[in-house]
């Protein structure tokens, strides 16, 4: 009895906690913008530039910074998988939220955050405009 309990406990449960758990909001990484595609890792004048084509930016701002440790290689010569030619320097990085509105059959709104003028995350915006 118990077992039967279990199994229909096991067999109603873990559907209704897979629909729950896929049900959240993923991340994009990439946008479709009219005929280009905008990927994450992308310049922010490459964005801007294809965002004019298809849409517009309804709001720029600057949401704070963050400190990056980055490796310099000395030379050229060193491949850059070797780490005895060359240092590690920290810098600060802008973080910069553009909210956009894309054209298409239905106007869709798209929150883009850049760190240091590259596209790090494409996620979605609710109220548009």
């Amino acid at each position: 009895m118990k077992s039967t309990v279990h199994a229909i406990l096991r067999a109603c449960l873990l559907p209704v906690l897979a629909l729950l758990l896929a049900g959240r909001p993923a991340e994009a990484s990439s946008l479709r913008c009219g005929n280009d595609l905008i990927y994450t890792g992308d310049p922010a004048y490459v964005v801007e530039r294809k965002i004019e084509r298809c849409g517009r930016i309804l709001q720029r701002s600057v949401t704070g910074e963050r400190k990056m440790r980055e490796w310099v290689p000395f030379g050229h010569p060193f491949p850059e998988s070797d780490r005895r030619y060359g240092r590690t320097t920290v810098r600060t990085v802008v973080i910069e939220t553009w909210f956009v509105l894309v054209d298409s059959y239905t106007d869709y709104c798209y929150e883009l955050t850049f760190e240091g003028g590259r596209l790090m995350k494409i996620g979605d915006f609710q109220d548009c405009e």
